[in-house]
């Protein structure tokens, strides 16, 4: 039997040794690396949510966050993603990330802003939570007497979906994010880029057993 805890029981654990959460610079990808703008984007999940009769959506995968709004970084090691919430509805789209002070993620390169455009809102990272979720989704739809949203099943915490629930919105659990889905269907420009990816990856691979090789000889 699972049992909720008011508070997290590693958190406590920590207590004060616990690192400082990561949060680097967020680095756009542009359309020649991506071959699909934001906007697209958001437009094919949007049909999704249309289809499906359900009002928005929260992610909380950080790669598909990061290939949603088309933006990279290295908050985990060896990853080229950054610790974000994302909530979408049909009429707004909200990123949580970064630190504090939003305003400090819209300076950080003025093309990141560019990027951005009308399309994303970004809220703090640690505003994120059911209350901002409820708020985002209720100002999105007002004339909706039943708010659904959807989350992944396998992604989401018994915290969030028991914070959801408790502000009175009406969980769609789906086994696989629909995100997932669009990712796996590379369009020219991303299959271009894992061809000259391996090519690379492949002369750095010969480099070494180059290098290994010799100094076996040696």
């Amino acid at each position: 039997t699972l049992i909720a805890t008011e508070g997290n029981l590693i958190d406590i654990v920590w207590s004060k040794q616990r690192p400082t959460r990561p949060c680097n610079e967020i680095i756009p990808q542009p359309i020649e690396f991506t071959g699909a703008s934001v906007e697209m984007k958001l437009i094919r999940l949007r049909a999704w949510l249309d289809e499906k009769k359900i009002q928005g959506i929260v992610l909380n995968t950080l790669d598909q966050i990061a290939w949603l709004t088309n933006l990279r970084g290295s908050d985990i090691e060896c990853n080229p993603v950054f610790f974000s919430y994302a909530v979408v509805t049909i009429h707004r789209a909200v990123l949580f990330a970064g630190g504090t002070d939003v305003n400090n993620i819209r300076t950080e390169s003025s093309s990141l802003d560019k990027h951005l455009g009308q399309h994303w809102e970004i809220f703090p990272y640690i505003s994120f939570g059911p209350k901002a979720v409820s708020s985002i989704c209720l100002s999105s739809n007002s004339r909706t007497s039943s708010l659904i949203i959807a989350l992944e099943r396998s992604t989401a915490t018994m915290a969030m979906s028991l914070g959801l629930e408790e502000v009175g919105i009406d969980l769609r659990l789906i086994d696989v994010s629909p995100i997932e889905y669009m990712k796996a269907i590379k369009n020219q420009t991303e299959i271009q880029g894992l061809r000259q990816a391996q090519i690379r990856d492949a002369a750095v691979l010969c480099t070494f057993f180059c290098l290994v090789r010799r100094r076996n000889y040696e």
